[in-house]
């Protein structure tokens, strides 16, 4: 599944098809796809519930414990203002599939669920697979340690069950767990040279983080938006990648507890559960190696570090609720704390200098106040006091059935009310400003060049036409036409290695390999990438002399045309190594790759006996605008005379009377491949990140598909696993028909 309208064009296939909530936007049709993401949530929202309830069920939890953990779980602070980023929701619900296919593999020795839930999380993203195995891990342990009679025999032996059942699981997803494991991969930031790697992995092992981070940290338990929300959040990082802790005051007020309530081992097991995930907020290093040193993330270890909160609480809750057990001087000091928290006056300049190397972080606000929202603090007060008392009443058993209700009313109205500020608090796009944006005169020139030009080319739009750069970023697949720019956790590598080599992107920065701007700022390069029309201001003087001439006028905005257009498929008669080519100054390979097709080294033997060698001298010569139109007339002499396309597939036919390059300005990858006369043959890189390959002298037909790299094995594989999966089923199902005989 290949798609141009990312980048310069990019396998889509994982992100596409990885996430079953997407089908929801889908099946709704890009008409009412902004106003399908609700509905999603909410479905994200209603299983997750149901699914965590039963989990909790298993804990042999009363209804109170477990009502108010799924109201938590499903309001935390990652699950609800994540949600407004899609993954971390999914990411949450997928967690609590796993959760409870462990508790029926640890409390009822049922299995058939764990390689379901293991299946979920390897298709939709490996590395997620890997960092929920960790917390499961963990979490195991706890579970372990804290039980009434923790015995060797049984711990490896679910170990080594686990280790079974995740195999099948990951056989079962195959078909996008492999592509998945390419997709990372093959990006800049894992073998493209953007890695954090090496900087974080540096850092000493107990090294602190700036005051701002620890101060937001501690807050973020209390609530969302505490130091404001969206654009109006004044702490460390932003809004949404700052340390998501919150999962409701309860669990805050009742940890204390686990203190006084549980024997020793039990208190040794949650002392060490919860420690092993404060101890990364406090020394980075450990966060980093938990994420591989992939990122300065908190991500999803945000609901981990709540998670291992949450759960403590409970535990004290269900004690607490069983026989009143609840220590008072402990719980009036955890009220006590937890105000002074609250109220310390914090004058705490938020830089958000990354402590790998002195910068800023992107997005975010730099040397500002942190400001604590006083209202929100005062409620938050209310409630710890609330609750406060409810706890300590419960040690009278005549109001305990009252006190339960009010309890569960009480946590009903926190988590409605501090996440009504997370939603409703925030700036949104309007529906006037949501028709304009996929509906309105940008929509409207894409609409106007497809009815006049059915053919295969890019559209580069002004940035000066919308109000912030990042809205262009994506705005291809919004408004259905292919440009040049991206933005994604992990775009294609070698789209990015071209964009560093032409100087449009920092080399090694990691936020660049995400934020691509592509060729929007580059209009000398602009018939190489085969854009053919340009969406901008009225009257723009500086492009007519490149040779793009208005064709129309819609509004304040004018469509040009590109009379200098170079199609998919054009032809040079010259070669350039790239270690030459990499000599040259930027403006100058922007006019090398008008002239010579640039190729990697060591050098075909082929291309070297069948192609001229471009020589610079004549770079320095001829580099005025007259040799630039004249060179691209001659690449226009012998070009692909397209018969038909797809975003996989392209046709065509072509003439020539000597040998030449053809080239694709197609992102180079290794699922695509040629045709020549019915003859396949394998596409080369060549201009840096690109795929072309030579073509004799004559009449050729020439045919280009795409097909996901291991599409079919990864197939088989899933397929093999799913008919183990179901053939064990199936032994069972018979087997226990018989009389007197049981399996799981």
């Amino acid at each position: 599944m290949w798609s141009f309208a990312q980048g310069m064009g990019q396998n889509i296939m994982a992100t596409s098809l990885a996430d079953p909530f997407y089908w929801i936007i889908y099946i709704a049709g890009p008409s009412h796809a902004a106003y399908s993401i609700m509905w999603m949530e909410i479905v994200k929202f209603l299983l997750t519930a149901l699914v965590i309830y039963h989990f909790l069920k298993l804990w042999d939890l009363t209804y109170v414990s477990r009502i108010t953990g799924t109201l938590l779980y499903c309001f935390s602070g990652f699950m609800f203002v994540g949600s407004e980023w899609r993954l971390f929701s999914t990411e949450a619900f997928f967690l609590s599939v796993l959760l409870l296919s462990f508790e029926k593999l640890y409390r009822q020795n049922s299995w058939h669920l764990f390689p379901i839930a293991v299946a979920l999380l390897a298709a939709h993203n490996p590395f997620k697979l890997y960092t929920s195995s960790v917390f499961l891990f963990f979490y195991f342990l706890f579970r372990h340690f804290s039980s009434e009679k923790p015995g060797a025999n049984t711990f490896f032996r679910l170990i080594l069950k686990m280790c079974c059942l995740g195999a099948l699981g990951i056989l079962i997803s195959s078909f996008l767990f492999i592509p998945n494991i390419q997709y990372m991969i093959e990006s800049p930031r894992v073998s493209g040279g953007f890695s954090c790697f090496n900087k974080l992995n540096s850092l000493p092992f107990f090294c602190f983080e700036k005051q701002d981070h620890y101060v937001t940290a501690v807050l973020r338990f209390f609530s969302n938006d505490l130091m404001g929300n969206g654009l109006t959040y004044s702490g460390w990082h932003n809004y949404l990648e700052a340390p998501l802790f919150y999962i409701g005051l309860l669990p805050l007020l009742l940890t204390s507890q686990i203190l006084i309530l549980f024997k020793k081992r039990q208190l040794i097991a949650h002392v060490s559960f919860l420690s092993i995930f404060l101890l990364p907020v406090i020394f980075p290093y450990f966060r980093y190696a938990f994420f591989l040193f992939t990122g300065d993330y908190y991500r999803c270890f945000s609901f981990f570090v709540a998670l291992s909160l949450l759960f403590s609480g409970l535990y004290v809750l269900d004690k607490i609720n069983g026989n009143g057990a609840v220590n008072p001087y402990f719980l009036l000091g955890s009220c006590l704390i937890l105000i002074l928290i609250l109220y310390f006056p914090y004058d705490t300049a938020v830089t958000n200098i990354n402590i790998l190397d002195g910068s800023s972080y992107p997005f975010c606000k730099k040397n500002d106040v942190l400001s604590i929202n006083s209202k929100l603090r005062f409620i938050i007060c209310v409630f710890l006091m609330i609750y406060s008392l409810l706890i300590y009443l419960f040690r009278y058993k005549r109001y305990k059935t009252l006190l339960r209700i009010i309890l569960i009313l009480g946590i009903m109205i926190e988590v409605a009310y501090m996440n009504s500020n997370s939603l409703t608090g925030r700036y949104a796009l309007t529906p006037f400003s949501l028709i304009n944006y996929t509906d309105g005169k940008i929509k409207d020139a894409v609409d106007y060049i497809h009815a006049i030009d059915k053919g295969l080319y890019r559209t580069n739009v002004d940035v000066r036409l919308t109000s912030d750069i990042n809205y262009l970023y994506n705005m291809a697949k919004i408004c259905g036409y292919f440009g040049t720019t991206s933005y994604d956790s992990f775009n294609q590598k070698y789209y990015i290695r071209f964009l560093e080599e032409m100087n449009m992107l920092k080399k090694g920065d990691e936020t660049n390999s995400r934020w691509a701007n592509g060729l929007i700022f580059q209009p000398l390069l602009w018939p190489f990438a085969s854009i053919k029309y340009h969406i901008g201001i009225n009257s723009d003087m500086i492009l007519q002399p490149l040779g793009l001439d208005p064709i129309k006028q819609i509004g304040d905005i004018t469509v040009y045309k590109n009379s200098s257009f170079l199609p998919f498929g054009y032809t040079y008669n010259q070669y350039i190594p790239i270690s030459r080519f990499k000599m040259l100054s930027d403006v100058q390979k922007a006019l090398v790759l008008q002239k010579a097709i640039v190729v990697e080294e060591p050098i075909d033997p082929k291309i070297k006996s069948t192609l001229n060698e471009f020589n610079l001298e004549e770079l320095s010569e001829r580099n005025s605008i007259h040799s630039y139109f004249q060179d691209i007339a001659k690449l226009n002499q012998n070009t692909l005379n397209m018969t038909g396309f797809t975003q996989n597939y392209l046709e065509g036919t072509i003439i020539l009377e000597k040998a030449k390059w053809i080239f694709f300005s197609i992102p180079y990858d290794k699922g695509w491949s040629a045709e020549i006369d019915n003859r396949k043959i394998k596409p080369q890189l060549c201009n840096v990140g690109f795929l072309g390959f030579i073509l004799e002298p004559g009449y050729h037909t020439i045919r280009l598909s795409y097909l996901p790299p291991y599409f079919y094995s990864s197939l088989m594989m899933s397929i093999s696993g799913l008919s183990l999966y179901l053939g064990f089923l199936s032994v069972i199902f018979f087997y226990n028909r018989r009389p007197n005989h049981t399996l799981r």
